[in-house]
C-alpha cells in the first residue's frame, strides 16, 4: 500500500461533526484539536475587543468587532 492511501484527509464537515464543546482547526486537510481557553486568555480577549471597538468608534469607522468564538474560513 502506498503512503498516500495511508493518510487520513479531513474536511470542514469533520469539524462540524465534532461533539458540542470540542474545537479544532483544519490546516492542509489535517485536523488539529484545540484546547479550551483559560481565564487569562479570555481576559485578554475582552480587553483587546474593548480597545479595538473603542478605536473604531472614535475613528468613526463602520467595522464590527467580534470576540471569539467566531468561525473563520
Amino acid at each position: 500500500m502506498d503512503i498516500a492511501r495511508q493518510l487520513e484527509y479531513h474536511t470542514i464537515d469533520d469539524i462540524y461533526n465534532l461533539p458540542d464543546g470540542r474545537r479544532a482547526g483544519l490546516i492542509d486537510c489535517e485536523l488539529y484539536m484545540l484546547a479550551t481557553h483559560g481565564r487569562i486568555h479570555q481576559e485578554l480577549v475582552s480587553d483587546f475587543t474593548y480597545l479595538i471597538k473603542d478605536y473604531v468608534k472614535t475613528a468613526n469607522g463602520d467595522c464590527k468587532v467580534f470576540p471569539s468564538p467566531f468561525a473563520v474560513f
